[in-house]
Protein backbone atom coordinates (compact mmCIF):
# COMPACT_ATOMS: atom_id res chain seq x y z
CA UNK A 1 0.00 0.00 0.00
CA UNK A 2 1.59 3.68 -0.84
CA UNK A 3 1.85 6.46 1.68
CA UNK A 4 -0.39 9.08 0.78
CA UNK A 5 0.84 11.91 -1.03
CA UNK A 6 2.99 14.59 0.75
CA UNK A 7 6.46 15.36 1.98
CA UNK A 8 8.06 12.31 3.41
CA UNK A 9 11.51 11.05 4.31
CA UNK A 10 13.98 10.59 1.21
CA UNK A 11 14.71 6.90 0.82
CA UNK A 12 18.27 7.98 -0.40
CA UNK A 13 19.47 10.34 2.14
CA UNK A 14 17.84 11.22 5.55
CA UNK A 15 18.67 15.04 5.67
CA UNK A 16 16.07 15.56 3.18
CA UNK A 17 12.66 15.46 2.61
CA UNK A 18 10.99 14.51 -0.95
CA UNK A 19 7.89 14.83 -2.27
CA UNK A 20 5.90 11.76 -2.97
CA UNK A 21 2.83 12.08 -5.53
CA UNK A 22 0.40 8.96 -4.08
CA UNK A 23 2.03 7.16 -7.53
CA UNK A 24 5.68 8.02 -7.14
CA UNK A 25 8.60 9.96 -5.70
CA UNK A 26 8.70 13.16 -7.60
CA UNK A 27 11.92 15.54 -8.07
CA UNK A 28 11.20 18.22 -5.17
CA UNK A 29 13.13 17.98 -2.50
CA UNK A 30 13.67 19.90 1.04
CA UNK A 31 16.09 19.78 3.80
CA UNK A 32 14.36 18.22 6.82
CA UNK A 33 13.35 19.87 10.18
CA UNK A 34 11.34 22.31 8.09
CA UNK A 35 7.41 23.35 8.35
CA UNK A 36 6.19 21.52 4.93
CA UNK A 37 4.93 23.67 2.54
CA UNK A 38 1.45 23.86 1.72
CA UNK A 39 0.27 20.85 -0.64
CA UNK A 40 0.61 21.44 -4.26
CA UNK A 41 -2.40 22.32 -5.74
CA UNK A 42 -3.77 19.61 -8.21
CA UNK A 43 -4.11 21.61 -11.70
CA UNK A 44 -8.05 21.88 -12.87
CA UNK A 45 -8.88 19.90 -15.57
CA UNK A 46 -11.76 20.49 -18.00
CA UNK A 47 -12.44 24.45 -16.44
CA UNK A 48 -11.90 27.43 -18.77
CA UNK A 49 -12.49 30.84 -18.36
CA UNK A 50 -15.17 32.78 -20.24
CA UNK A 51 -14.09 34.78 -23.08
CA UNK A 52 -15.59 38.47 -22.36
CA UNK A 53 -15.45 39.18 -26.38
CA UNK A 54 -19.47 39.03 -26.26
CA UNK A 55 -19.83 41.20 -23.89
CA UNK A 56 -17.43 43.59 -25.48
CA UNK A 57 -19.44 42.78 -29.27
CA UNK A 58 -22.43 43.99 -27.64
CA UNK A 59 -21.22 47.13 -26.07
CA UNK A 60 -20.00 48.37 -29.60
CA UNK A 61 -23.43 47.28 -31.28
CA UNK A 62 -25.37 49.21 -28.18
CA UNK A 63 -22.85 52.77 -28.94
CA UNK A 64 -23.59 52.07 -32.16
CA UNK A 65 -27.07 52.14 -32.78
CA UNK A 66 -27.56 55.18 -29.96
CA UNK A 67 -25.01 57.13 -32.02
CA UNK A 68 -27.23 56.00 -35.40
CA UNK A 69 -30.52 57.81 -33.89
CA UNK A 70 -29.08 60.82 -32.63
CA UNK A 71 -27.65 61.08 -35.95
CA UNK A 72 -31.69 61.02 -37.59
CA UNK A 73 -32.45 62.99 -34.92
CA UNK A 74 -29.66 65.91 -35.89
CA UNK A 75 -30.90 65.72 -39.51
CA UNK A 76 -34.37 65.75 -38.53
CA UNK A 77 -33.90 68.94 -37.07
CA UNK A 78 -31.61 70.47 -39.66
CA UNK A 79 -34.46 69.98 -42.16
CA UNK A 80 -37.12 72.85 -42.40
CA UNK A 81 -40.51 72.21 -44.16
CA UNK A 82 -40.89 73.78 -47.42
CA UNK A 83 -44.43 75.44 -47.98
CA UNK A 84 -46.19 73.19 -50.71
CA UNK A 85 -46.15 74.78 -53.70
CA UNK A 86 -43.23 76.80 -53.29
CA UNK A 87 -40.20 76.71 -56.03
CA UNK A 88 -37.01 74.96 -55.38
CA UNK A 89 -33.72 76.45 -56.05
CA UNK A 90 -30.49 74.78 -56.38
CA UNK A 91 -27.42 76.87 -55.60
CA UNK A 92 -24.55 76.02 -58.00
CA UNK A 93 -21.33 77.83 -58.46
CA UNK A 94 -21.48 79.98 -61.86
CA UNK A 95 -19.03 78.05 -64.68
CA UNK A 96 -17.17 79.95 -67.24
CA UNK A 97 -17.31 79.61 -70.45
CA UNK A 98 -13.86 79.43 -72.55
CA UNK A 99 -13.95 82.28 -74.89
CA UNK A 100 -13.61 81.47 -78.90
CA UNK A 101 -10.01 81.68 -79.33
CA UNK A 102 -9.05 84.98 -81.59
CA UNK A 103 -6.95 83.70 -84.39
CA UNK A 104 -4.21 85.40 -86.47
CA UNK A 105 -5.65 86.29 -89.72
CA UNK A 106 -4.46 86.99 -92.72
CA UNK A 107 -1.45 88.82 -93.24
CA UNK A 108 -0.77 87.77 -89.81
CA UNK A 109 2.70 85.24 -89.16
CA UNK A 110 1.57 82.21 -87.16
CA UNK A 111 4.52 79.72 -85.98
CA UNK A 112 4.93 75.62 -85.72
CA UNK A 113 8.42 74.29 -84.63
CA UNK A 114 10.87 75.60 -87.14
CA UNK A 115 8.78 76.98 -89.76
CA UNK A 116 7.14 79.99 -90.19
CA UNK A 117 3.70 80.80 -92.30
CA UNK A 118 2.36 84.22 -93.55
CA UNK A 119 -1.31 83.61 -95.78
CA UNK A 120 -1.15 86.76 -97.77
CA UNK A 121 -4.49 85.73 -99.46
CA UNK A 122 -7.56 83.11 -99.96
CA UNK A 123 -9.10 82.76 -103.21
CA UNK A 124 -13.15 81.55 -102.45
CA UNK A 125 -13.36 80.74 -105.94
CA UNK A 126 -10.46 78.65 -107.07
CA UNK A 127 -9.88 77.47 -103.12
CA UNK A 128 -6.09 78.79 -103.11
CA UNK A 129 -4.07 80.10 -100.68
CA UNK A 130 -1.32 82.48 -101.25
CA UNK A 131 1.58 81.62 -98.38
CA UNK A 132 5.14 82.27 -97.66
CA UNK A 133 7.04 79.88 -95.53
CA UNK A 134 9.98 80.78 -93.99
CA UNK A 135 12.46 78.56 -91.60
CA UNK A 136 12.99 80.19 -88.74
CA UNK A 137 15.26 77.18 -86.72
CA UNK A 138 18.89 77.26 -86.81
CA UNK A 139 19.20 73.69 -89.47
CA UNK A 140 17.65 72.76 -92.66
CA UNK A 141 13.62 71.67 -91.89
CA UNK A 142 11.51 69.74 -94.95
CA UNK A 143 8.38 71.64 -95.55
CA UNK A 144 5.20 68.96 -97.61
CA UNK A 145 2.55 70.73 -98.79
CA UNK A 146 0.93 67.00 -97.19
CA UNK A 147 1.10 68.33 -94.44
CA UNK A 148 -0.92 71.63 -94.22
CA UNK A 149 -4.80 71.76 -93.65
CA UNK A 150 -7.70 73.58 -94.59
CA UNK A 151 -10.73 73.51 -91.86
CA UNK A 152 -14.15 74.17 -93.38
CA UNK A 153 -17.36 76.13 -91.15
CA UNK A 154 -18.13 72.64 -90.02
CA UNK A 155 -15.05 71.75 -88.62
CA UNK A 156 -14.14 68.60 -91.57
CA UNK A 157 -10.46 69.31 -92.66
CA UNK A 158 -8.94 68.81 -96.57
CA UNK A 159 -5.61 68.60 -97.44
CA UNK A 160 -3.36 70.65 -99.60
CA UNK A 161 -3.09 69.67 -103.15
CA UNK A 162 0.42 68.36 -104.83
CA UNK A 163 1.69 70.43 -107.20
CA UNK A 164 4.72 69.74 -108.74
CA UNK A 165 5.44 73.02 -110.40
CA UNK A 166 4.95 74.92 -107.31
CA UNK A 167 7.65 75.76 -105.25
CA UNK A 168 5.83 74.61 -102.19
CA UNK A 169 5.46 71.18 -103.57
CA UNK A 170 8.15 69.95 -100.98
CA UNK A 171 11.45 71.02 -100.12
CA UNK A 172 13.94 71.62 -97.59
CA UNK A 173 14.33 74.92 -96.42
CA UNK A 174 18.41 76.01 -95.09
CA UNK A 175 17.76 78.48 -91.29
CA UNK A 176 16.31 81.79 -92.85
CA UNK A 177 15.43 80.55 -96.27
CA UNK A 178 11.67 81.69 -97.34
CA UNK A 179 9.95 80.13 -100.41
CA UNK A 180 6.29 81.72 -101.36
CA UNK A 181 4.10 79.94 -103.34
CA UNK A 182 0.05 78.80 -103.64
CA UNK A 183 -1.56 76.08 -101.85
CA UNK A 184 -4.80 74.34 -103.56
CA UNK A 185 -7.56 72.30 -102.10
CA UNK A 186 -11.17 70.58 -103.09
CA UNK A 187 -13.48 71.69 -101.07
CA UNK A 188 -16.31 70.86 -102.92
CA UNK A 189 -18.64 73.43 -101.83
CA UNK A 190 -17.48 73.58 -98.30
CA UNK A 191 -16.55 77.36 -97.16
CA UNK A 192 -13.16 77.11 -95.86
CA UNK A 193 -12.82 78.86 -92.34
CA UNK A 194 -8.91 78.49 -91.46
CA UNK A 195 -5.93 76.99 -92.57
CA UNK A 196 -3.39 74.69 -89.83
CA UNK A 197 0.13 74.59 -90.61
CA UNK A 198 2.60 71.90 -89.52
CA UNK A 199 6.37 72.13 -89.53
CA UNK A 200 6.04 68.14 -89.36
CA UNK A 201 3.67 65.25 -90.24
CA UNK A 202 4.55 64.90 -86.23
CA UNK A 203 4.40 68.63 -84.50
CA UNK A 204 1.13 69.67 -82.99
CA UNK A 205 0.64 72.38 -85.84
CA UNK A 206 -1.24 75.93 -85.39
CA UNK A 207 -3.86 77.52 -86.75
CA UNK A 208 -4.75 80.95 -88.61
CA UNK A 209 -8.40 82.23 -89.53
CA UNK A 210 -9.32 82.91 -93.39
CA UNK A 211 -12.58 85.44 -92.38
Amino acid sequence: MHPPAGWHPDPANPNLDRYWDGQQWTSQTQPRNQLPPAPLAAPVVGKKKKPKWPWAVLTVLVLFIIAANSGEDTSSTSRTSKPSGAATTTSSAPTSERADEVLPGIGMPVRDGKLEFVVHSWNDATSTASITVTNIGDAPQYFATSNQYLIDNQGRKFEGEYDWRSELSSMDLNPGQSVSGDISFVLSGATAARMEFHDSMFSMGTEMSLR
